[in-house]
């Protein structure tokens, strides 16, 4: 992609992602993204072809950066690696934790297509984060030995609690009984002392 082309592409992601943010995914058109840009609606959908790709283009880049950020942050942690696993946890499962801005720009529940892309995502961007952390944990002796299947268990099944559940989360009884669960299980499958992870 040449420089210019690599320009307007960013020029749509960043038009798209404030119109988003002001009005919604569901009341922003192409045509809209268009006039704001002021570019042709040929070339959103040369970079694009549709709507939809351009929030998940937005989504993919955000997440991409929240995980260099946390994984900037942990490197600079001066604590354990069951602290760095507790605020780890807390960033992505807390209601304290911040999200990828794209997941706000739908006003209502997530559609499918875009809570199954941002699943797929946090796989790709996070899963490597715990993975590094435990097997770090691992060799200093303050993690229990797992192998790399059973650390993935662990982390999807996890991840498939949240999203099923996603909705339930937002009930505070409901979110106080499943962070304690979720701490109690990482540290009984990591062999952490009790209290070491604490999902606020």
């Amino acid at each position: 992609m040449t420089e210019k082309s690599n320009k307007t592409k960013r020029e749509f992601m960043d038009s798209a992602h404030r119109l988003f943010l002001e009005n919604g995914f569901e009341n922003v058109s192409v045509e809209s993204i268009c006039r704001y840009t002021e570019k042709a609606k040929g070339l959103f959908f040369y970079h694009f072809g549709k709507k939809e790709n351009i929030v998940k283009c937005l989504l993919e880049e955000q997440i991409r950066q929240m995980s260099s950020m946390l994984t900037i942050v942990l490197e600079k942690m001066e604590t354990g690696n069951s602290g760095k696993m507790d605020f780890l946890m807390n960033q992505l499962i807390s209601k304290h934790g911040q999200g990828p801005p794209a997941l706000g720009y739908f006003s209502e529940d997530l559609p499918d297509w875009i809570d199954l892309y941002a699943n797929s995502l946090r796989d790709r961007y996070v899963f490597p984060i715990i993975l590094s952390i435990i097997e770090e944990g691992i060799q200093k002796g303050e993690f229990q030995h797992r192998s790399r299947e059973e650390i993935e268990i662990i982390y999807l099944g996890i991840s498939s609690f949240i999203h099923k559940k996603q909705g339930n989360l937002k009930n505070p009884d409901f979110y106080a009984v499943s962070a304690s669960a979720i701490s109690r299980t990482l540290e009984t499958a990591l062999g952490c002392p009790e209290g070491s992870i604490h999902i606020k």
